[in-house]
């Protein structure tokens, strides 16, 4: 790009031989190309960030009823430990 631009647009490139414009060309590509990968790599990053978030969130509302269950079972597995042992005190 820095020799069609020497040769076709000569004001625009700065310098005074075909060398130094393919040089120019080359950092300009190279420089083109690393933002690039800066943005696609800065987009990666916020999206692992926003999953992240996502599995930090509370539990969906299937979640949440099977975790209401699951404390109900621990609840009425309390009171059947707790019945049982108070019948096993009247025995003795």
């Amino acid at each position: 790009m820095g020799i069609i631009a020497f040769y076709v647009a000569p004001n625009i490139v700065p310098v005074d031989d075909v060398f130094n414009a393919i040089l120019m060309g080359l950092f300009s590509g190279f420089s083109a190309i690393g933002s690039s990968e800066i943005v696609v790599n800065m987009k990666a990053f916020a999206e692992s960030k926003k999953l992240e978030k996502e599995k930090k969130k509370e539990p969906q509302q299937g979640e949440k009823e099977s975790l209401k269950e699951v404390k109900n079972c621990e609840k009425i597995n309390e009171i059947v430990v707790q019945d049982a042992q108070e019948n096993q005190e009247r025995k003795n």
